[in-house]
């Protein structure tokens, strides 16, 4: 089965009268270039205008009506092809289909065993249960192309690194638990210690915050105990200086009340004495 074309005469060169066309163009394009129409001269510059856009769309037609009987003979002829081709693509496709239905079974069949070959060397190397394939898997290994052989040198190199890895990161002396929980994310080593230095930093902001925290605290309970330990002429006066007045106000309160009132006065450096009632 194989395609035969017979001979054909191809289509001739289409003859015209070019060269005269093009003298005669190039001598008026000359002429149009160099001309500057005036006010009075607008009605003729339309006119010229529209006889160069005739002249314009004839050859295009004329082209145009040319190529559409040049292309007739050949445009029956890719039909057909095109026609014969989509007899072929239909059971293309589905041997396409079948072909592929047995290597996705053939994939299968060897990722299991690679899973199975996996678990035996885990056993083997380390007693990290939660060591899974998926961390160091290459999908390359699935390339009927590539070797089981190469592909057990590969897992037995991985299992040894990890085996390796995991018990240094066991040694460390804090934050053993988040390293090993990257590590088991990304099976990369570095990454696993930036971990470890970040939880760091974030100690010792943590640190750093809490100090200043009750640094403030501990200064305000001295000024309020400053405060409290002046003479109650000496804190009116400097409160009066400083814009401030006593302002004398009565509120009923259960106990809890009174009590929130007091450590709101005291947190916002507010002085209160107690009225007698």
């Amino acid at each position: 089965m194989e395609l035969k074309v017979n001979e054909y005469q191809a289509p001739q060169t289409i003859s015209f009268n070019y060269e005269e066309l093009k003298n005669a163009l190039i001598e008026k394009m000359n002429y149009y270039e160099c001309v500057e129409y005036t006010e009075e001269q607008k009605k003729d510059a339309k006119a010229d205008r529209a006889t160069l856009n005739n002249l314009k769309k004839a050859l295009n037609e004329e082209r145009k009506r040319r190529e559409k009987e040049f292309l007739k003979p050949f445009e029956d002829f890719k039909s057909k092809i095109n026609e014969l081709i989509a007899l072929i693509d239909k059971p293309t496709q589905l041997i396409d289909k079948q072909i592929k239905a047995i290597e996705d079974k053939e994939k299968e069949e060897k990722k299991q065993r690679i899973i199975k070959w996996f678990e035996g060397e885990k056993l083997r190397r380390t007693a990290c249960k939660q060591f899974n394939i998926d961390l160091i898997w290459d999908e390359k290994w699935l390339n009927s192309s590539y070797s089981m052989v190469k592909i057990h040198e590969e897992i037995y190199d991985a299992c040894l690194k990890f085996e390796k890895q995991w018990n240094t990161l066991g040694d460390l002396d804090e934050y053993e638990f988040e390293a090993k929980e990257t590590y088991l994310k990304t099976f990369d080593f570095s990454q696993a210690f930036e971990t470890v230095r970040q939880c760091k930093v974030k100690a010792a902001e943590k640190i750093r915050f809490e100090q200043a925290k009750a640094q403030e605290q501990e200064q305000e309970q001295d000024k309020l105990q400053e405060i409290k330990q002046e003479p109650t002429h000496e804190r009116m006066t400097k409160a009066q200086k400083q814009g401030y007045m006593w302002v004398g106000i009565k509120a009923l309160l259960n106990a809890e009340q009174a009590q929130a009132l007091k450590l709101f006065f005291e947190k916002n450096n507010i002085q209160f004495e107690q009225l007698a009632i």
